[in-house]
């Protein structure tokens, strides 16, 4: 899972220290992360149509993400007991698609490596 630094003495020794209250109470975390960057690409372009003829694109990323997208378009249902808008809030209104808001697995890609960085027993 890629968790290993998490078995080092220091991370264990850490993990003490917070639950000891050496630090006080913690209210707030921040947690980053190099992943997007080239890395270990997130995510998935934009659902779109193709704008030109399939076999005109290259086999490089770009090519690759067009053709992806292309092949996410559709008009999907907004899941019921989603608050399509809600969930909008003031962002542009796009067309509800479940690559936008995944219904399944942990809290899409932002939990998933949360789930990762954050290691702090409670």
């Amino acid at each position: 899972m890629g968790n290993q630094g998490h078995s080092f003495d220091e991370a264990r020794t850490a993990v003490e220290y917070i639950s000891a209250g050496a630090i006080g109470d913690v209210r707030e975390i921040h947690i980053w992360t190099n992943r997007p960057l080239g890395f270990w690409p997130q995510g998935v372009p934009r659902p779109e149509p193709l704008k030109v003829p399939a076999d005109t694109l290259r086999w490089n990323g770009a090519g690759v993400n067009t053709r992806l997208a292309a092949a996410l378009a559709g008009d999907f249902p907004v899941p019921e007991g989603l608050d399509w808008n809600l969930f909008l809030g003031v962002a542009p209104q796009v067309a509800y698609h479940p690559v936008y808001h995944p219904l399944t697995g942990v809290a899409g890609r932002i939990g998933a490596s949360a789930r990762s960085a954050i290691w702090v027993r409670t």
